[in-house]
């Protein structure tokens, strides 16, 4: 677990809604950072969907995908 010092500087407005909603701890501000990768993550996710659908690439099956995962899984476990 690392330590990470920040200090943001909010709208009157907005610090109070955000400490009304219990925001400003460590945990809540964990939880945005959470929610934020995981939001970049799905948009990371459709523009590679996206270039491929551009790129008409042909569909995988089932098994070609599963033969793709056991092979990168074995990459891994080499490393």
């Amino acid at each position: 677990m690392q330590t990470v010092d920040l200090k943001i500087t909010l709208l009157d407005q907005v610090a109070r809604e955000a400490r009304e909603a219990g925001l400003p701890t460590e945990r809540g501000i964990e939880r945005l950072i959470e929610d934020a990768i995981r939001r970049e993550a799905g948009t990371k996710l459709l523009d590679a969907m996206r270039q491929l659908r551009d790129a008409r690439v042909p569909h995988l099956t089932e098994d070609e995908i599963a033969a793709e995962v056991a092979a990168v899984r074995a990459r891994r476990r080499r490393v």
